[in-house]
């Protein structure tokens, strides 16, 4: 055998060797994870489904505009069956969660998880950084104002003078 065929088959051996360590350390990480109770997604429903009925609808207008879309596609997170009882749903949403019976240690964890869906979508809402393409709207529209006010000054100092 001749020392470079050795030399390859040493250096397998060693990438396998890491491939099956580096499986391990994933496997262990799996291990350690700590399951989450179907419960906390009650902070998410919470956050999300309310938020979208609470201002859903703004949200949707502001997105439209920003990004120009000429139809709903795109849109359809902010779309409900029950757009006319959006306070209907929203109140059998709040009582179908007021209504399960937990502990207080589970309403501690829920109420905890949900300052964490909180925070995180205040951190993406902080994300967004404005650019100038989303002030034109208000720009057009003081321009328009401006322009109107101008005209009524004219006007009016053509009738005084």
């Amino acid at each position: 055998m001749s020392s470079f065929s050795t030399h390859t088959r040493t250096q397998r051996e060693r990438e396998r060797k890491k491939t099956v360590q580096k499986e391990e350390k994933k496997n262990k990480k799996k291990k350690k994870k700590k399951k989450i109770s179907p419960l906390y997604r009650f902070s998410y429903v919470n956050s999300f489904y309310l938020g979208l009925l609470s201002g859903g609808q703004i949200i949707k207008r502001i997105a439209k505009r920003t990004l120009g879309l000429n139809s709903e596609k795109g849109l359809a997170v902010f779309c409900f069956d029950a757009d006319n009882n959006k306070l209907q749903l929203k109140s059998f949403v709040k009582d179908r969660i007021n209504s399960l019976e937990l502990t207080r240690e589970e309403k501690d964890n829920i109420l905890r998880e949900k300052i964490k869906c909180f925070r995180m979508n205040n951190a993406i809402a902080d994300a967004i950084q404005p650019s100038l393409a989303s002030y034109r709207r208000i720009f057009v529209m003081s321009l328009f104002l401006l322009g109107f006010i101008l005209v009524l000054v004219l006007m009016l100092y053509q009738l005084c003078f």
